[in-house]
């Protein structure tokens, strides 16, 4: 929707083209993306709280996945202020590792969100806002 880098590649999103296309000015670009941004963040916070709180939503997931449904917001946002300081970097991967594994994730696990967040922190950093709480 609002494009990025994908590896070595720029891809313009869909919002830019419109944004080119209907030649709206940077004000009007600014309040939309706004919008769009805080539509995301009531999505997903609506989504989770459904997740937790509604019994029968629950039932179309694993019970492991609801317990542990915020503590992937946990971990990220533990790691995006840190992300470009290798030291710390290193010190959030030992805290993130026994944080999961204190809620019984398996090894496999664990390593996994730790590399996906690492991989894709780029695109988790201009999603920042969904894994912070108010």
């Amino acid at each position: 929707m609002f494009g990025g880098g994908v590896g070595t590649h720029y891809r313009k999103g869909g919002v830019a083209i419109l944004e080119r296309l209907y030649r709206i000015d940077r004000a009007v670009s600014a309040q939309g993306r706004r919008e769009v941004y805080d539509a995301m963040e009531a999505a997903y916070r609506t989504t989770q709280q459904a997740i937790v709180n509604n019994p029968e939503l629950q039932t179309f997931f694993f019970p492991s996945f609801v317990q542990r449904l915020r503590d992937w917001d946990t971990i990220i946002s533990r790691y995006l202020p840190l992300r470009h300081d290798p030291a710390r970097v290193e010190a959030w991967r030992e805290e993130t590792r026994q944080f999961l594994y204190a809620k019984d994730y398996s090894e496999q696990l664990t390593g996994e969100y730790i590399k996906t967040i690492e991989l894709y922190s780029d695109f988790l950093a201009r999603y920042e806002f969904l894994y912070t709480s108010k």
